[in-house]
């Protein structure tokens, strides 16, 4: 059952996928069009599940739920992995490669691979306090207080 991320409570399970590269306008209406019926289909324990899906900064793909039983079960929870899985075919783009990154580096989102991670901030490129989208995040609670942080407020904290 589609509900607004805003009306969802703060323990809803949030996943965030980052695509490659940013995703055109034709790219987000395909997301908006596969994800609408999804939601519509999407059930824990034969209970429907409340969730939203939407596209963040043209290269994230927020996925959230909650539903009123204790915890929802791991069918339910793949399930949002093969929306993922399907997305990745039908955009053409990676969204489950969990070595790609995003830093915002003065406005600009920057996607970069974990390996490249030390040089940058070898040369300076980003630092501590560089803005850095933590898709590790798990709840809407997670989300709100640690998605987008200075990348030294991360697991990233090893590099500097």
């Amino acid at each position: 059952m589609k509900v607004p991320f805003d009306q969802l409570p703060e323990n809803a399970k949030v996943w965030v996928y980052q695509a490659g590269s940013k995703l055109d306008d034709s790219q987000k209406t395909t997301v908006e069009e596969l994800s609408n019926v999804f939601l519509e289909q999407w059930e824990s324990h034969g209970i429907p599940v409340q969730g939203s899906v939407d596209v963040l900064n043209d290269l994230f793909v927020r996925v959230a739920a909650f539903t009123d039983e204790a915890s929802m079960c791991g069918r339910a929870q793949d399930a949002q992995v093969r929306l993922a899985k399907e997305l990745e075919g039908e955009l053409n783009v990676e969204l489950t490669n969990r070595m790609l990154l995003t830093f915002n580096i003065n406005g600009d989102h920057k996607v970069v691979h974990i390996n490249d991670v030390p040089a940058l901030v070898d040369s300076g490129e980003v630092t501590s306090t560089t803005p850095f989208y933590n898709n590790l995040i798990q709840s809407k609670k997670e989300y709100g207080e640690g998605w987008e942080v200075q990348a030294a407020e991360s697991w990233l904290e090893r590099y500097f």
